[in-house]
């Protein structure tokens, strides 16, 4: 395993990642987007996979299997979801605190079809999710900005980055293994603008071992890169 605590970690200005969560939002909705090589309709107040590109890196990377059943953490627009339903999983359930986001997840999995394998529900991380020892994959595009203690969180939106002392990961890591199938494999979005070391201690203490699978520097802003991490629960 790799020691993600040994890599650097650059804490970006929290100012420069609103101005473009506000500029995403200034533009047209509802709006259609494209990841993947596939069409979604992106709703206002819902993470933008077009202006922030780690969506599509993640969902080319993560191991999808036929027949799979997938447990995605913060939906977004349901762009990973509904690639995972059309790339094999029998299963898939999204949850997102937003309930502009599960809705968005609904209508792009009736777009495209797939809503009978789609269940989205509002949901804290995976809170009243009852699937126990279900999951082949499990992944969540962890918001992993960590700001200056002062900044306050002025929309929902702002919760799908920026994330004050990891609030959600604990609950995450401890209901982990729980969730997973006797075979199945776990998955955290990551990024340089996150606290490296935060990351691992946390993990640390919940047994769970980290292991980077891929990373990736954004081609939309190259201050922004991407990683993949594989979660192994002791």
């Amino acid at each position: 395993m790799c020691d993600i605590c040994a890599k650097g970690s650059a804490i970006l200005p929290y100012s420069e990642i609103r101005g473009t969560i506000r500029t995403s939002q200034g533009v047209e909705f509802p709006r259609w987007i494209n990841v993947c090589g596939e069409s979604f309709l992106l709703l206002k107040g819902v993470f933008p996979p077009d202006y922030f590109d780690s969506t599509g890196f993640f969902a080319e990377s993560l191991p999808v299997l036929n027949d799979s059943r997938f447990l995605e953490v913060g939906a977004g627009c349901g762009a990973i979801a509904v690639l995972a339903a059309k790339w094999g999983s029998s299963l898939v359930v999204a949850t997102d605190i937003s309930r502009a986001a599960v809705a968005n997840t609904r209508l792009n999995s009736k777009l495209h079809g797939v809503e009978d394998r789609v269940v989205a529900c509002v949901a804290d991380v995976a809170d009243g999710i009852s699937y126990k020892k279900s999951f082949d994959i499990v992944f969540w595009n962890f918001p992993w900005v960590l700001p200056e203690e002062e900044f306050k969180v002025q929309c929902m939106l702002d919760l799908s980055l920026f994330n004050i002392r990891y609030h959600g990961l604990e609950k995450f890591l401890v209901g982990l293994k729980e969730r997973l199938a006797p075979r199945g494999r776990a998955f955290l979005g990551f990024g340089n603008s996150g606290d490296r070391t935060l990351l691992a201690r946390l993990c640390r203490e919940y047994g769970v071992e980290v292991e980077q699978k891929k990373s990736r520097q954004s081609k939309i802003c190259g201050m922004y890169s991407y990683e993949l991490l594989e979660l192994f629960c002791q």
